[in-house]
């Protein structure tokens, strides 16, 4: 396991936990065990392919990542995919030209 996949999915477990009342109050919190993610964009195994990556590991996912270039439009087909696959999508916007641009605006919400 890559190390960047190792940090994402303890991030995924860190905001799990954290959020935890939150999230049992909604309902999304699994009965037994935990939900897992991963980011495949870069996956050379699969090609970001979510199907083969599944088959590979042989474990579905609840989440996938996925970065955003700020400023990029918003990727409502991907967001769409995975909603169809009952797949909860988990966005980073990546702030690629620094901090400055970055503005709590109608952009982020």
């Amino acid at each position: 396991m890559s190390r960047n996949l190792t940090i994402h999915l303890a991030t995924v477990l860190a905001a799990a936990i954290c959020n935890a009342s939150i999230a049992a109050a909604a309902g999304y919190i699994p009965a037994n065990g935990c939900y897992i993610g991963a980011y495949i964009e870069l996956d050379e195994a699969t090609g970001g392919d979510i199907e083969a990556f599944e088959q590979m590991v042989g474990k579905p996912h609840a989440t996938y990542f996925r970065y955003v270039g700020y400023g990029s439009p918003f990727p409502f087909r991907w967001v769409r995919e995975m909603h169809r696959q009952n797949i909860l999508p988990h966005i980073a916007w990546e702030p690629n030209d620094g901090l400055e641009p970055v503005d709590d605006d109608d952009y982020l919400r």
